[in-house]
């Protein structure tokens, strides 16, 4: 027994020699060495896409930094990135250019292009010409060179905003109009801009001009919702509906016409009977600079103030909607104002 407490009494002694007796034990963690394997490598340019030689790109990280010039391709490659799990500034910039810089993550192999824009350029306004077209139609726009003879020979490009550019065009003289034709495959909005190149080794872009390219080809419609009388001796027909008119230059194939009708003294009835108020039918085709009449027929529960309105297409033609204000009148209308 005395031997065992002996024993026991050593063991604590040794144990409080180890430990200190008062305050916080700290236990070294193990800690990954950071790894500076990212690179980030890419083009500088300027906003015509031509190269910018040396042009500073630099990577900032954890209070310091890694740094490259572009070469005469406009190449960088700045190297010894540390990777992490933390976003990173990216800046490029070279005396003469507004700076480019964007936050991101780097790996190993991470690309990104640079686009600086020349610094004190003249503001140009966009070419003129057509807001408004068809595809496959040739439209033709033109812009304006500025008047600074000491900048001459002026060279354009004109972008036509679906990935067709052409190239350098010239020379012209200061102060002279210069137009371009172009037409568009497929509807949609497209920016089209020209680019100027002088003298003086300026080189920008102009403003853009938007249009808009329609999938119709020529026929284009216009309505007028109104009445009708149809005078064939001894009978006298009326008539209420769409007077439909082909402004365009094709004819107008497979017209469709939707038509509504909302409101009146006999509205709730109506819904309750569950009478119509939408029709849908057609009216076949018009010819150009010719106009067709599509009536629709309205019984007696059509009553009092009333509106009215109609959407028409055809294969080859946008729609058009139009609604106004009528009286009706067990089965006749009139148009009071148009909305």
């Amino acid at each position: 027994m005395k031997k065992e407490i002996v024993g026991i009494f050593v063991c604590t002694l040794l144990f409080a020699t180890v430990l200190p007796l008062s305050g916080t034990v700290i236990v070294e963690k193990n800690t990954m060495p950071t790894i500076y394997d990212g690179s980030l490598s890419g083009y500088v340019n300027d906003t015509l896409m031509n190269p910018i030689e040396g042009a500073l790109v630099r990577v900032y990280f954890h209070e310091t930094y890694e740094e490259d010039y572009s070469d005469g391709s406009g190449y960088y490659n700045v190297t010894s990135i540390p990777i992490c799990y933390c976003l990173k500034n990216c800046t490029a910039s070279k005396e003469g250019y507004n700076p480019d810089w964007v936050w991101m993550g780097i790996t190993d192999n991470t690309t990104y292009d640079f686009v600086l824009t020349p610094l004190n350029l003249p503001r140009l306004d966009p070419p003129y010409g057509p807001i408004e077209g068809f595809v496959g139609v040739d439209y033709t726009f033109c812009f304006d060179l500025p008047d600074d003879p000491e900048c001459e020979p002026y060279y354009v490009i004109w972008d036509w905003g679906d990935g067709h550019v052409t190239s350098w065009i010239g020379p012209y003289s200061a102060g002279e109009t210069v137009c371009a034709n172009h037409s568009w495959d497929e509807p949609g909005d497209y920016e089209v801009k020209v680019a100027i190149k002088d003298g003086c080794g300026n080189e920008y872009w102009s403003d853009p001009l938007t249009i808009t390219i329609h999938t119709t080809t020529g026929a284009e419609l216009e309505i007028e919702i109104s009445d009708y009388f149809e005078n064939k001796n001894p009978i006298v027909r009326y008539y209420h509906g769409v007077l439909i008119e082909n402004v365009g230059d094709e004819t107008a194939n497979g017209i469709a016409v939707d038509f509504w009708v909302s409101g009146g003294i006999f509205s709730k009835l109506r819904e309750r009977l569950k009478v119509r108020d939408y029709w849908a039918y057609g009216c076949g085709k018009i010819e150009p600079d010719e106009k067709a009449y599509c009536p629709i027929s309205l019984n007696w529960l059509y009553l009092g103030n009333v509106e009215l309105t109609a959407k028409v297409w055809a294969d080859n033609a946008d729609p058009v909607t139009k609604t106004v204000n009528a009286f009706a009148s067990f089965g006749f209308i009139w148009v009071t104002s148009e909305e």
